[in-house]
């Protein structure tokens, strides 16, 4: 049986209750941004010319995901240098200062050139919420209560999974025809002003000349740091190896968010589900849903019962036999099947479970990461970790959703549609070996 963690000092500091609420509401505008598209952006594609069907839209939509990701390729690594100089804080608040200005700007964009400057420039490059926040998180919570706390965080990334692609697909097109996704934009941009407001206000800066913020500061004392008395922790493998986890988790993951969506409408002839626009919304906030339960509920205590190498392990594991999974269900449940009424359960299912791993799976990562550096290393440390992540994040979109369209195109059926998935089920596997590869 599990049993909890024994008190430490650190634990007796109040809970930070005030920084988990606005970095929850932060992490809902900074994936806002990345998930509400994947809802639209086959159909986005097809409405303003940038594609001939939505068969075809794969080949569009994919650089549409892949920019956000590339323009922070350029600007990771000075961020942490930045969040190291002049603190957490303000590196935090100017990120989201860029979501609301990238959101509204997006949704005026008609020229797909334009969309992916948007995209690549405002909420990418001018968005260092990945490379800050985990660094953030640990020194607010300290190491014993990281764990919790980005659990309550990555929820407030999982309420707009079960929120924005349902209610980004619904108001799609709604206001201006001429500019579809500005309404989904503007609630981005909500968001995004929400966080900056309770930002400002409830936000303290953990990075200071005396030290780190109480809670951190206290439960440091009972953290043993990793073991790199004169030279840069973030030459030794445990970094290293951390890193290259998150580079492959990020393309995997990453790539299946937009993947599986635009499988999911693709034509029955092609190897999609055919999904109309609602029933998408459907099972994408039916995952969402049992995926936030999980992270708010779940993720933590499983966490702290099988501890983050194992943890990873089982989270890689259950993501890749998803994938796997996801592109046989057309073949079991035609809409002329005799359970055809189960056909979008039948999909949530893996995708809900596929959401929860890659969830944990993340988590875990960027604890490895905090872990095996010194604490006054840990902004330069996710600067790099997030760059070389958003390469993989960059990547995956782009060359899933080519290759999903490829696929389909060159062999239409389960084994063109179910290629990509399978290799992306592949790099998961490759993830485990990495985890196996680093210390206990």
């Amino acid at each position: 049986m599990c049993r909890p963690p024994p008190k430490t000092t650190g634990l007796d500091a109040p809970f930070p209750w005030r920084a988990a609420l606005v970095m929850s509401l932060g992490n809902a505008a900074h994936f806002y941004a990345i998930c509400s598209l994947f809802s639209y952006a086959g159909f986005l594609a097809v409405d303003l010319n940038w594609a001939e069907d939505v068969d075809a839209a794969g080949y569009v939509a994919g650089f549409l995901g892949g920019a956000l990701v590339t323009g922070r390729l350029f600007t990771s690594v000075l961020w942490g240098k930045l969040a190291d100089a002049k603190g957490r804080r303000p590196a935090l608040l100017m990120s989201w200062c860029s979501i609301f200005v990238g959101n509204i700007a997006f949704g005026f964009c008609t020229e797909l050139k334009t969309a992916l400057l948007v995209r690549a420039v405002f909420l990418g490059a001018g968005n260092g919420w990945v490379t800050v926040s985990s660094t953030y998180i640990g020194e607010v919570a300290g190491a014993s209560r990281q764990n919790r706390v980005m659990g309550y965080v990555l929820s407030g990334g999982t309420l707009c999974q079960l929120v924005g692609p349902a209610v980004a697909a619904v108001i799609y097109g709604s206001l201006f025809p001429a500019y579809h996704a500005l309404a989904p934009s503007l609630l981005g941009a909500g968001i995004a002003a929400c966080a900056i407001l309770l930002g400002y206000f409830w936000l303290e800066e953990t990075h200071q000349p005396g030290g780190y913020a109480a809670v951190a500061a206290d439960d440091a004392k009972n953290v043993e740091e990793p073991a790199a008395a004169s030279s840069s922790a973030l030459k030794t493998w445990p970094y290293v190896g951390s890193v290259l986890l998150r580079l492959a988790l990020g393309f995997a993951a990453f790539a299946s968010f937009d993947t599986i969506p635009l499988w999911a409408i693709a034509t029955s002839n092609a190897g999609g589900f055919e999904l109309t626009r609602p029933k998408l919304a459907i099972v994408l906030t039916t995952a969402a849903a049992a995926q936030m339960v999980f992270s708010v509920f779940g993720m933590a205590r499983c966490m702290d019962c099988t501890g983050v190498r194992r943890s990873l392990i089982i989270a890689c594991s259950v993501a890749a036999a998803c994938l796997a999974a996801i592109p046989v269900v057309p073949t079991l449940l035609r809409d002329d099947a005799p359970f055809a009424p189960t056909r979008l359960l039948a999909l949530a299912i893996p995708v809900a479970c596929f959401y929860s791993a890659t969830t944990t799976a993340f988590s875990g990562a960027q604890a490895c990461v905090n872990n095996s550096v010194r604490r006054r290393e840990r902004g330069l440390a996710n600067g790099v970790a997030a760059m070389v992540e958003a390469v993989g994040k960059a990547s995956g979109p782009a060359l899933g959703a080519y290759s999903l369209a490829f696929g389909m195109e060159r062999r239409p059926g389960v084994l063109g549609a179910g290629a990509i998935f399978w290799g992306l089920a592949v790099s998961l596997v490759v993830c485990v070996c990495l985890v196996l590869a680093l210390p206990a």
